[in-house]
Protein backbone atom coordinates (compact mmCIF):
# COMPACT_ATOMS: atom_id res chain seq x y z
CA UNK A 1 0.00 0.00 0.00
CA UNK A 2 1.07 3.79 -0.25
CA UNK A 3 2.61 5.24 2.69
CA UNK A 4 0.55 7.41 4.71
CA UNK A 5 1.12 10.82 6.76
CA UNK A 6 4.99 10.63 8.56
CA UNK A 7 5.93 7.82 6.42
CA UNK A 8 8.41 8.11 4.00
CA UNK A 9 7.58 9.62 0.45
CA UNK A 10 6.70 7.46 -2.41
CA UNK A 11 8.05 4.15 0.02
CA UNK A 12 11.36 5.84 -0.68
CA UNK A 13 13.77 4.70 1.99
CA UNK A 14 15.75 6.95 4.06
CA UNK A 15 19.18 7.78 2.79
CA UNK A 16 22.13 6.28 4.51
CA UNK A 17 25.34 8.19 5.54
CA UNK A 18 27.92 9.36 3.01
CA UNK A 19 30.88 6.77 3.06
CA UNK A 20 34.52 7.06 2.81
CA UNK A 21 34.81 10.86 4.26
CA UNK A 22 38.81 11.63 3.77
CA UNK A 23 41.40 13.59 3.38
CA UNK A 24 42.73 14.44 -0.07
CA UNK A 25 44.86 17.62 0.22
CA UNK A 26 46.16 20.42 2.99
CA UNK A 27 48.01 23.13 3.13
CA UNK A 28 48.75 25.29 5.60
CA UNK A 29 45.47 27.75 5.73
CA UNK A 30 43.03 25.00 4.03
CA UNK A 31 42.16 21.19 3.40
CA UNK A 32 40.05 19.74 0.77
CA UNK A 33 38.03 16.51 1.88
CA UNK A 34 36.02 14.02 -0.33
CA UNK A 35 33.63 11.06 -0.15
CA UNK A 36 31.36 8.83 -1.62
CA UNK A 37 28.02 8.99 -1.63
CA UNK A 38 25.40 7.36 0.40
CA UNK A 39 25.32 3.06 -0.39
CA UNK A 40 22.36 2.58 -2.98
CA UNK A 41 21.61 6.22 -2.61
CA UNK A 42 23.50 8.37 -5.06
CA UNK A 43 20.68 9.35 -7.20
CA UNK A 44 18.43 10.54 -4.73
CA UNK A 45 20.91 13.34 -3.45
CA UNK A 46 19.63 16.67 -3.81
CA UNK A 47 22.97 18.12 -1.74
CA UNK A 48 25.64 17.15 1.11
CA UNK A 49 26.54 19.37 4.14
CA UNK A 50 29.90 19.71 5.15
CA UNK A 51 31.04 21.08 8.90
CA UNK A 52 33.64 21.57 10.64
CA UNK A 53 35.27 22.50 13.66
CA UNK A 54 38.70 22.53 15.48
CA UNK A 55 39.23 19.48 17.51
CA UNK A 56 38.99 21.11 21.09
CA UNK A 57 35.78 22.68 20.24
CA UNK A 58 32.43 21.70 20.46
CA UNK A 59 30.44 23.92 18.36
CA UNK A 60 30.67 22.58 14.77
CA UNK A 61 30.97 25.50 11.82
CA UNK A 62 29.17 25.31 8.35
CA UNK A 63 31.34 25.35 5.69
CA UNK A 64 28.63 24.48 2.86
CA UNK A 65 24.99 22.82 2.66
CA UNK A 66 24.80 23.37 -1.12
CA UNK A 67 27.49 20.92 -2.58
CA UNK A 68 26.56 19.20 -5.31
CA UNK A 69 29.89 17.20 -5.69
CA UNK A 70 31.71 14.78 -3.08
CA UNK A 71 34.64 17.29 -2.43
CA UNK A 72 34.97 20.39 -0.94
CA UNK A 73 38.00 22.51 -0.17
CA UNK A 74 37.96 24.64 3.08
CA UNK A 75 39.66 28.18 2.91
CA UNK A 76 40.47 30.38 5.84
CA UNK A 77 41.66 27.44 8.21
CA UNK A 78 44.88 28.13 10.60
CA UNK A 79 48.53 26.77 10.11
CA UNK A 80 49.47 24.03 12.40
CA UNK A 81 45.51 22.82 13.70
CA UNK A 82 44.19 20.13 13.97
CA UNK A 83 40.35 19.58 12.74
CA UNK A 84 37.37 17.45 12.71
CA UNK A 85 34.83 17.23 9.58
CA UNK A 86 31.32 15.55 8.76
CA UNK A 87 29.09 15.03 6.00
CA UNK A 88 25.83 14.51 5.72
CA UNK A 89 23.17 14.70 2.58
CA UNK A 90 19.80 15.78 1.63
CA UNK A 91 16.99 13.58 -0.16
CA UNK A 92 15.93 15.04 -3.04
CA UNK A 93 12.48 13.22 -2.49
CA UNK A 94 11.96 13.64 1.09
CA UNK A 95 13.63 16.68 1.94
CA UNK A 96 15.43 15.09 5.20
CA UNK A 97 18.54 14.65 6.19
CA UNK A 98 20.77 11.59 6.23
CA UNK A 99 22.64 10.82 9.25
CA UNK A 100 26.44 12.66 8.83
CA UNK A 101 29.21 10.15 8.27
CA UNK A 102 31.81 9.62 11.03
CA UNK A 103 34.09 12.26 11.76
CA UNK A 104 37.33 12.57 9.96
CA UNK A 105 40.32 14.11 12.15
CA UNK A 106 42.92 15.84 9.94
CA UNK A 107 45.00 19.09 10.45
CA UNK A 108 46.52 21.74 8.47
CA UNK A 109 50.03 21.67 7.54
CA UNK A 110 52.21 24.11 9.57
CA UNK A 111 52.77 28.02 8.38
CA UNK A 112 56.17 28.59 6.24
CA UNK A 113 58.50 30.47 8.25
CA UNK A 114 60.23 33.58 7.20
CA UNK A 115 63.95 33.45 6.81
CA UNK A 116 65.55 34.52 10.06
CA UNK A 117 67.84 37.45 9.65
CA UNK A 118 71.45 37.10 10.88
CA UNK A 119 72.17 40.20 12.86
CA UNK A 120 76.18 39.24 13.92
CA UNK A 121 78.85 37.02 13.20
CA UNK A 122 81.74 37.74 15.68
CA UNK A 123 85.00 36.62 15.34
CA UNK A 124 86.79 34.87 17.97
CA UNK A 125 90.03 34.14 16.43
CA UNK A 126 91.63 32.53 19.83
CA UNK A 127 89.35 30.08 19.46
CA UNK A 128 89.21 29.24 15.59
CA UNK A 129 85.41 30.06 15.63
CA UNK A 130 82.56 32.59 15.40
CA UNK A 131 79.79 33.25 16.65
CA UNK A 132 76.68 33.48 14.76
CA UNK A 133 73.36 35.74 15.44
CA UNK A 134 70.25 36.22 13.95
CA UNK A 135 66.67 37.75 14.96
CA UNK A 136 63.61 34.87 15.18
CA UNK A 137 61.92 34.36 11.64
CA UNK A 138 59.44 37.19 11.26
CA UNK A 139 55.52 36.10 11.90
CA UNK A 140 55.85 36.29 15.92
CA UNK A 141 53.50 38.08 17.45
CA UNK A 142 55.78 39.14 19.98
CA UNK A 143 58.54 41.72 19.14
CA UNK A 144 62.17 39.93 19.38
CA UNK A 145 64.19 40.26 22.03
CA UNK A 146 67.77 41.10 22.16
CA UNK A 147 68.92 38.06 24.30
CA UNK A 148 69.57 34.53 22.28
CA UNK A 149 66.44 32.42 23.25
CA UNK A 150 64.10 35.05 21.55
CA UNK A 151 63.19 32.19 19.00
CA UNK A 152 59.02 31.08 18.79
CA UNK A 153 58.24 28.40 20.36
CA UNK A 154 58.93 25.38 18.72
CA UNK A 155 61.37 27.06 15.83
CA UNK A 156 64.38 24.60 14.80
CA UNK A 157 67.19 26.56 12.59
CA UNK A 158 69.65 24.86 10.49
CA UNK A 159 73.20 27.57 10.13
CA UNK A 160 75.58 26.83 7.37
CA UNK A 161 78.44 28.40 6.26
CA UNK A 162 81.31 28.49 3.12
CA UNK A 163 84.82 30.04 2.52
CA UNK A 164 83.97 33.33 0.35
CA UNK A 165 85.30 33.70 -3.00
CA UNK A 166 85.06 29.45 -3.71
CA UNK A 167 83.12 27.22 -5.12
CA UNK A 168 82.45 24.80 -1.93
CA UNK A 169 79.23 23.48 -1.19
CA UNK A 170 77.43 25.11 1.72
CA UNK A 171 78.40 22.81 5.28
CA UNK A 172 76.08 22.57 8.49
CA UNK A 173 76.88 23.85 11.63
CA UNK A 174 77.34 20.80 14.29
CA UNK A 175 74.24 20.73 16.38
CA UNK A 176 74.56 18.77 20.09
CA UNK A 177 71.31 19.05 20.86
CA UNK A 178 67.72 20.10 20.62
CA UNK A 179 67.90 23.11 22.60
CA UNK A 180 71.05 24.48 20.56
CA UNK A 181 68.90 23.87 17.45
CA UNK A 182 66.49 26.38 18.89
CA UNK A 183 68.55 29.12 20.01
CA UNK A 184 69.41 32.29 17.95
CA UNK A 185 73.27 31.84 18.11
CA UNK A 186 75.29 29.48 17.06
CA UNK A 187 79.14 28.76 17.33
CA UNK A 188 81.11 27.82 14.16
CA UNK A 189 84.44 26.25 15.07
CA UNK A 190 86.80 24.66 13.28
CA UNK A 191 87.26 27.72 10.57
CA UNK A 192 91.15 29.00 9.25
CA UNK A 193 91.81 32.68 10.50
CA UNK A 194 92.49 35.24 7.94
CA UNK A 195 89.93 33.77 5.57
CA UNK A 196 86.43 35.18 5.15
CA UNK A 197 83.02 33.28 5.17
CA UNK A 198 79.36 33.64 4.36
CA UNK A 199 76.59 32.18 7.10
Amino acid sequence: GAASGGGWAGGAAPLQAPQGLRMVENSSTSITVAWEPPSGGAACVSVYELQFREADEREWHLASNSLTRTSCQKHNLRPGVPYRFRVRALNARTAEWSPFCGTLATSTMAAVPSRPTITRATPKPQLHCVEVQWESAAGSSSAPSNNNNNSNAGDRYVLEWREKGRSMGWVRADVSNEYEASVCSRVVRELKTGKQYQF
